[in-house]
């Protein structure tokens, strides 16, 4: 099983926490900056074609990336990409 960190500087020090200890405000907090740099890259990605709606598009990598995450039995990734498509779907 793979564990999801996050790294965190304190005073100079590097340090790697398991998303799964996260409180509920600091997800939220690493979830928002996961999509909103996600839609960054998407939209750089799809510039040519204005026509895909890039939230669906979204939602749709995350899902894939969720089955193939499933199938290598990461279920700590899979938790959070779980939380980040209800909190892309909660918007």
């Amino acid at each position: 099983m793979t564990n999801v960190f996050m790294d965190m500087q304190i005073n100079d020090e590097q340090y790697a926490i398991e998303y799964v200890t996260f409180n509920e405000d600091d997800k939220l907090a690493v979830l928002d900056k996961i999509i909103d740099a996600s839609l960054i890259l998407i939209e750089k990605a799809l510039a040519f074609n204005p026509e895909i709606n890039r939230i669906n598009f979204l939602i749709q990598s995350f899902k894939e990336s969720l089955q193939e995450q499933e199938k290598l039995e990461n279920y700590e990734c899979c938790a959070l990409i779980m939380d980040l498509i209800k909190r892309i779907e909660e918007a």
